[in-house]
């Protein structure tokens, strides 16, 4: 039997499965077989529920697992063919081949229509592949008017399905750029929500390019490309007390960081009004208005400069990364951003090693890491 990534695999009738914490065992009735799968066997035949395909099994299978796509690939086709070579499976191979929904250049972000709208003056584009999604956000938006301007920012919201026991994900594009995924859509409206909110910004407002964590010593903003922020193993930063805040960028205010509830929504609950009765995931922290401190401030994959002379100048040069949005920096955001580094510890993580952000906010988190008192290699200041 020749499988490809539009294949179907089809549980046979009289076939069942029982699991267990990592692994499970799958019940053939009706040749009174047992069969024990390991965990990534256990995985692959969680996802099989007889409409998704091969490709969109690995799709979901990657978001989960640090392993690369390919090799995933090789390795998920392997334990199906076990499966239908041991009879437990059919495999249904249509015509013609699916696009990948996880292909952001394939997301059918027209299939559902869009949502233009003025918000404070200025035009934003919304579009998703889910018109359910449309519906609530622009319940979600009350009274905004409609707009035929060209848009100053546009959306785009990918709502993914369920996959047998693998939680569906969703997406948040920027232009043509992913900036969220996540599991839950309460999570993806308010990070939404955010980068409309913005647009609705005082014009002295002060914002860094970073996004923003909290524990309950206070905050940290950090700088990175997009990739690794959307690498960061969330599970791991939760369990060290971390929650993030999603949106475009941090707003500052007196060495502090401005959390607002949305008032684009006013009063109306989020989750309520989009009908998703979903919880809350780990990683998010549900907007309400505070000032929280800022405790640090970390870069990651900046390339160090020349230090040469060091002076104050030099120093605000090195970190002005922490400012950049858009390809540009704002003088106001600047001088913010130098008050910051006179008061909280700065550190520099050299090339893309998102992975240790992690164990650095972990340490943040515990009070036991100062800038000044660690290594030289991990900081600026």
């Amino acid at each position: 039997m020749s499988l490809s990534p539009s294949s179907r695999p089809v549980v046979v009738s009289g076939v069942a499965f029982v699991g267990t914490e990592f692994e499970g065992v799958v019940v053939d009735e009706t040749r009174d077989e047992l069969h024990l799968l390991n965990a990534h066997a256990t995985l692959v035949w969680q996802c099989i529920d007889g409409d998704a395909s091969i490709g969109e099994i690995v799709d979901d299978l990657a978001a989960e697992l640090t392993v690369g796509r390919a090799a995933l690939m090789a390795d998920t086709v392997a334990v199906l063919q076990q499966f239908a070579d041991l009879g437990l499976i059919t495999v249904d191979t249509p015509p013609t081949a699916e696009p990948s929904r996880s292909d952001p250049a394939d997301a059918p972000f027209d299939a559902a229509g869009e949502l233009r709208i003025e918000v404070a003056g200025r035009t934003a584009s919304v579009v998703s592949n889910d018109p359910k999604v449309l519906t609530a956000l622009r319940r979600l938006l009350g009274d905004l008017p409609a707009s035929s301007a060209k848009p100053e920012l546009r959306l785009g919201l990918l709502s993914g399905r369920v996959r047998g026991a693998i939680a569906p994900l969703h997406y948040l594009y920027r232009g043509d750029d992913e900036v969220l995924r996540c599991s839950t859509h309460g999570r993806l409206f308010r990070a939404a929500l955010a980068w409309l909110e913005e647009l609705t910004d005082a014009p002295d407002t002060v914002r860094l390019g970073t996004r923003t964590f909290v524990c309950q010593r206070g905050a940290v903003l950090v700088a990175a490309s997009q990739a690794a922020l959307l690498d960061l193993p969330e599970r791991r930063l939760a369990a060290g007390g971390w929650r993030s805040i999603d949106g475009p960028s941090a707003e500052i205010a007196e060495r502090h960081v401005v959390v607002r509830a949305c008032q684009l929504v006013g009063d109306r609950d989020i989750v309520r009004e989009i009908g998703a009765g979903e919880e809350v995931e780990l990683i998010e922290a549900r907007p309400a208005s505070a000032h929280i401190p800022v405790i640090g401030l970390v870069m990651v994959g900046f390339a160090p400069q020349s230090l040469g002379l060091d002076s104050p100048a030099r120093r605000l040069q090195r970190i002005s990364a922490l400012a950049l949005r858009d390809g540009s920096i704002r003088a106001r955001d600047l001088a913010a951003l130098w008050d910051l580094a006179q008061r909280v510890d700065t550190y520099t993580l050299a090339g893309y090693e998102y992975f240790e952000v992690p164990e650095l906010l972990e340490r943040l988190a515990r009070g036991s890491l100062s800038a000044r008192a660690d290594a030289a290699a991990l900081t600026d200041g």
